[in-house]
C-alpha cells in the first residue's frame, strides 16, 4: 500500500488523504508526511486533509524540511527559509562569500541546537541541490555526515556543483572537528 501511494499523482494522493478509511500504520504515516510535504503539501498547504491527518503531519513538523518550493535567504553567515530552516557552515562563512585562502586549524564543536547535515536526512537531495550546489560558502567543498563517516560535495563555483568529491580533510574526534584545508567546511542545520 505504501509503494502504491507513493506512485500516485499528487491529485490522487490528496484525494486518498481525505479518506478517513485510509490505513495509517506507523510506517505509512512517515511516508505520507514525507511525500505530502514535498509535493501535495508544498502546493496546497494542509487544506483538504482530514483533521487526523493534519494533526499527524503538524506533529511531524513537515515544514522543517527543505522542498523545491522553499525560498532561501542569506542572513549574515546563515541561509534561512521562511519556514524556520537555517543552514550554516563551520568554520563560519557567508553562503555567498568567495573562496577563502585562510587555513583553519583550530578545532571546533557543533553549537547546541545544531546538527551536521546527514545524507540520510529526508530532504538531503534538496539540500544538495539548493544549499550546497547553489552557494559558494567560501569553499570548494562542504562536508556532511554519511552514516558513521563523512562525504564532501562540490560547492557553487566548482566545475561540478553538488557532485561528491574525494577530498579527506576532515578529522573528527568525538564531538570535536578539525578541517585541514582552506577550501572545505562542515555544513550544519538548526534542529
Amino acid at each position: 500500500l505504501c509503494c502504491r501511494f507513493a506512485n500516485l499523482p499528487s491529485e490522487k494522493k490528496l484525494e486518498a488523504l481525505q479518506q478517513d478509511s485510509l490505513p495509517r500504520e506507523a510506517f505509512f504515516e512517515d511516508a505520507v508526511a514525507c511525500l505530502a510535504s514535498r509535493d501535495v503539501g508544498a502546493k496546497n498547504g494542509l487544506d483538504g486533509y482530514s483533521p487526523e491527518c493534519k494533526h499527524r503531519m503538524k506533529r511531524r513538523k513537515i515544514d522543517n524540511i527543505l522542498t523545491q518550493n522553499s525560498k532561501l535567504v542569506v542572513k549574515g553567515v546563515s541561509l534561512a527559509t521562511d519556514e524556520g530552516l537555517i543552514f550554516k557552515v563551520l568554520p563560519e562563512c557567508s553562503p555567498i562569500a568567495s573562496r577563502s585562502v585562510m587555513l583553519y586549524t583550530n578545532p571546533f564543536q557543533i553549537p547546541p541546537g545544531w546538527q551536521v547535515v546527514n545524507t540520510s536526512d529526508v530532504d538531503f537531495e534538496m539540500i544538495r541541490k539548493l544549499v550546497i550546489a547553489q552557494y559558494s560558502w567560501g569553499s570548494y567543498v562542504l562536508y556532511v555526515r554519511d552514516g558513521d563517516t563523512f562525504k564532501c560535495f562540490d560547492c557553487l563555483g566548482s566545475s561540478t556543483p553538488g557532485r561528491v568529491h574525494t577530498w579527506n580533510c576532515l578529522a573528527v574526534e568525538g564531538n570535536t572537528f578539525r578541517i585541514s584545508s582552506a577550501h572545505s567546511r562542515l555544513l550544519i542545520r538548526k534542529k
